[in-house]
């Protein structure tokens, strides 16, 4: 089994990457892809009740979409509110929905980095022994393919 793939005509294969580009969104893979669905959620919370208007509210923003284009959703409010909560509350509901769902955490570049490595590891891309920025665009090529 080879982990290697290709990102527009570059070679990454282990610790290699070949070719005077890296940046890209072509995937051809040479092993195992994961087996989907795939989420790395916490467990749901069970003291969690209410906001079903909220909920709807995401989930009617969500069904707009035509496919062509992705779409975003933002949760704002204070410290404390439970956005996270309901966050977490509609990823578990929908979580039937998508292929994938995974909490990346943005507190800084490298929890992010950190977050984006484990995501490839775990779709079976070879980020264990690049630099982050060639990781990073590893996984956010693989999540722009068609």
């Amino acid at each position: 089994m080879s982990s290697q793939t290709h990102i527009n005509g570059d070679l990454v294969q282990g610790d290699k990457v070949t070719g005077d580009k890296v940046l890209g969104d072509k995937h051809e893979y040479h092993y195992q892809p994961p087996a989907f669905p795939l989420d790395n959620l916490p467990p749901p919370n069970p003291h969690f009740t209410g906001r079903r208007e909220r909920l709807d509210a995401i989930q009617t923003a969500f069904q707009q979409s035509n496919g062509l284009a992705a779409i975003t959703q933002t949760i704002a409010g204070l410290g404390g509110v439970g956005k996270t909560q309901l966050a977490l509350a509609y990823a578990h509901d929908q979580r039937g929905d998508y292929e994938l769902i995974w909490l990346l955490r943005a507190d800084d570049r490298a929890t992010l980095d950190s977050d984006l490595r484990q995501l490839g590891m775990t779709l079976r891309l070879p980020v264990q022994n690049v630099d982050a920025p060639t990781a990073r665009q590893m996984v956010l090529s693989w999540l722009r393919r068609p």
